[in-house]
């Protein structure tokens, strides 16, 4: 069955030309929330993350900051920190991306994405010796999620130690091209209709089913992309990528551990949470200082 997408109409065309105007400001909103959470200046980026200078991440995360940002270039920041793009939409307000859970549930997703398979576990583990009552569903609902969570080991879902974003670059937009071009195949969809929607050059759609180096697409594109043809999996553009294989698997563990999160912490006064919150956070520091 094809991946089905529907057209915007021109009125929704323009609503979302509305929101683009606003989306950089967001994204910029968005990367400061996770760069103070989870601690990153554009300097330690630069450690994990090769091809950028520390000056252009650190304006990454400026709302105020009016150039485009590189779709690559965040998508591999996402990776580092484990936090999915789709945060990147709401901007300041992007725990709405986990509608029903607080800003300390968000902030223990944070820091606990961030971490590897045995921290996570045995942060878990940490987790489920000081709640006073877990009844039998949710432990067994947790034993569940973390069966599934021992398919991935670090090395199927972390980025590595240091990250090429040249190479990462060419694997992303070469899934991106295949799948994007399999999606306007399968539904019949002119190129003409589909530049249209995305707001570029025929002939710089056609780049994009076809990326070479010098292919650049900038991050309010993939707002256009996913909201200018109604399509929520995104994630699956990515399925093709292979060297960076890894970057496609994250958002599947980064979802089973919220879950896992959201089980047990979820139903927590604000001040148990809080407890759990800088628990979270001082394991996710000693991870950082680690590497």
């Amino acid at each position: 069955m094809p991946n089905k997408i529907k057209i915007a109409t021109e009125g929704e065309l323009k609503i979302i030309c509305e929101k683009e105007k606003q989306a950089n400001e967001n994204f910029g909103f968005a990367l400061k929330w996770i760069y103070k959470s989870q601690g990153w200046k554009g300097e330690k980026i630069c450690k994990r993350i090769h091809g950028y200078k520390a000056k252009t991440w650190d304006a990454y995360a400026q709302p105020s900051h009016t150039k485009s940002r590189s779709l690559h270039a965040v998508a591999a920041f996402c990776w580092l920190s484990q936090i999915s793009m789709s945060a990147l939409y709401y901007g300041a307000q992007l725990e709405q991306l986990w509608l029903g859970f607080d800003t300390e549930l968000v902030r223990i997703i944070a820091y606990s994405n961030a971490l590897t398979k045995g921290q996570f576990e045995s942060l878990i583990q940490l987790f489920r010796e000081k709640i006073k009552s877990l009844d039998n569903d949710v432990n067994k609902k947790v034993d569940d999620l973390l069966e599934k969570l021992h398919e991935y080991p670090d090395e199927k879902f972390l980025i590595p130690d240091t990250l090429n974003l040249d190479s990462f670059k060419r694997d992303y937009y070469g899934s991106i091209g295949y799948k994007l071009k399999e999606l306007r195949v399968e539904n019949k969809v002119a190129t003409e209709v589909m530049a249209h929607v995305i707001g570029v050059s025929v002939g710089r759609y056609v780049s994009f089913e076809s990326p070479d180096d010098s292919t650049y697409i900038p991050l309010n594109l993939a707002m256009r992309l996913k909201f200018g043809l109604h399509y929520d999996n995104t994630t699956e553009l990515l399925s093709r990528m292979s060297e960076f294989r890894g970057f496609y698997q994250a958002r599947y563990v980064q979802q089973l551990r919220e879950s896992i999160v959201s089980l047990l912490l979820g139903k927590l006064s604000l001040s148990e949470k809080l407890i759990f919150s800088n628990l979270a956070k001082n394991v996710m520091i000693f991870h950082f200082k680690q590497m």
